[in-house]
């Protein structure tokens, strides 16, 4: 089932090279097996490529970024986020968030504030397309929402949350407007969501030793990969907490 899942994902991969031809483009990373298995197929298939993340005092993220740029034998690029940075920038994104109607602002103000510096960054560097890893967290069940979800029931749940998906990308999408960036979710293609659709919940979610394992399909499809093995077994961490962003902003 991983060498399903890896064709189809290189294949969507292949088609944005396509489109992109030799442009240069951007990957944004946290270190977590989302948008590392991203990072690693777009190393394969693409020339011009940079890794970006986000780091603050508290970041999580940039042991596991280290790991990843040795693995992909590159440099990464970090950006080192301020709290003066993100207070200065908060009108114009909660301004976008108002006009997207995408509510409640409590919940997306600080993942649309790390989506902002991202981009941002990309643009300093002259980067005008980026690739993300956006999605696996439904997809294969990694909120711990799902966890009390019975197994038999766990992919209907994820049909349901589909529309999410929807509101996230356009929530990233109007952020990245403000740089003039174009971004492209693999995950989110729509051959893509209908595959992660028919895999069973077993292969979703894991119980060993007692311990909830989510994103267990995506974890085998990162051994297959060859990624570090801290990087594969990482808990999930979502961008606002793992970068620190939500922490300064509640300070």
């Amino acid at each position: 089932m991983e060498e399903s899942i890896l064709k189809n994902l290189n294949k969507i991969v292949k088609n944005f090279k396509a489109k992109l031809k030799e442009q240069k483009v951007g990957v944004f990373v946290s270190g977590g097996i989302d948008s590392s298995i991203i990072a690693t197929l777009v190393f394969k298939n693409f020339k011009n490529v940079t890794l970006i993340s986000l780091q603050t005092k508290y970041s999580k993220d940039k042991p596991y970024v280290e790991l990843l740029r040795k693995f992909l034998k590159t440099k990464p690029v970090f950006y080192k986020l301020e709290k003066e940075e993100i207070e200065k920038a908060k009108p114009e994104i909660e301004k976008i968030l108002k006009e997207k109607r995408i509510e409640p602002l409590k919940v997306h103000l600080p993942i649309a504030t790390s989506f902002y510096f991202l981009c941002k960054k990309a643009n300093d560097l002259g980067i005008k397309r980026a690739l993300t890893g956006q999605g696996p967290d439904i997809l294969f069940a990694g909120y711990h929402k799902y966890e009390k979800v019975p197994l038999d029931k766990l992919n209907e749940e994820i049909k349901k949350d589909l529309p999410l998906l929807e509101i996230d990308k356009s929530r990233d999408n109007a952020i990245a407007k403000i740089f003039g960036i174009t971004l492209y979710n693999p995950y989110l293609e729509k051959e893509f969501v209908d595959l992660a659709l028919k895999i069973p919940a077993e292969e979703k979610i894991r119980f060993l030793k007692g311990k909830r394992v989510e994103k267990w399909i995506m974890r085998k499809l990162g051994e297959q990969l060859g990624l570090p093995k801290e990087i594969v077994w990482r808990p999930k961490k979502a961008i606002q907490y793992s970068t620190g962003v939500s922490r300064i902003m509640q300070t």
